[in-house]
């Protein structure tokens, strides 16, 4: 009383033999009975007749909206210096000033290892002098610096929101945070 273990290959037969193989109603890939939409459109009394809905033939269609350019540096710095109305400050620092600014910044003590350290400090040396010659970027760093001697936490904002909104600075930017976050005043 040996019961036969019997086998069959699914190697040779057809789909159709294999028990639940596509368990799909066949109809959902009937693709023969799509109709053209754009061959069986009629045309009753010279206006297109869509869907079921005569369209009107006096009624224009509206003009495309018009794209206005907004000037996204301008706007985004406008609103940073706005926004931070406890900064007030005599005058724009030059881009020597700024660059004087940044390196004791760089030379004072700083929580981060070493090597952290100097990867910062190269990524802000090498990118910030073209940053410079913009004048927005000059004014948001003035009332960063000026603010940094007032209230480190507002200064810290005051740069986090200006990477949010400006992503010109994004190369050198965050170091610049990182670095200042990690002074020891």
């Amino acid at each position: 009383m040996c019961a036969a273990i019997i086998t069959k290959s699914f190697q040779n037969c057809s789909e159709s033999e294999v028990p639940g193989y596509n368990d799909c109603p066949s109809f959902l890939f009937d693709l023969g009975t799509k109709r053209n939409t754009i061959k069986d459109n009629k045309i009753i009394d010279n206006v297109p007749y869509m869907y079921g809905k005569k369209l009107q033939a006096n009624v224009v269609a509206p003009p495309p909206p018009m794209k206005r350019r907004v000037s996204r540096r301008t706007s985004s710095t406008s609103s940073l210096v706005s926004s931070s109305s406890s900064v007030e400050f005599d005058h724009l620092l030059a881009k020597d000033e700024i660059l004087s600014m940044i390196s004791q910044l760089l030379n004072t003590q700083s929580r981060l290892s070493s090597k952290e350290f100097d990867f910062y400090r190269r990524k802000i040396d090498s990118n910030i002098s073209g940053s410079l010659d913009h004048e927005s970027t000059r004014h948001i760093l003035t009332q960063f610096f000026t603010e940094s001697k007032r209230n480190r936490a507002n200064a810290e904002t005051l740069l986090r929101n200006w990477m949010i909104t400006d992503i010109t600075i994004s190369n050198w930017s965050p170091a610049l945070l990182k670095v200042f976050e990690n002074t020891i005043v």
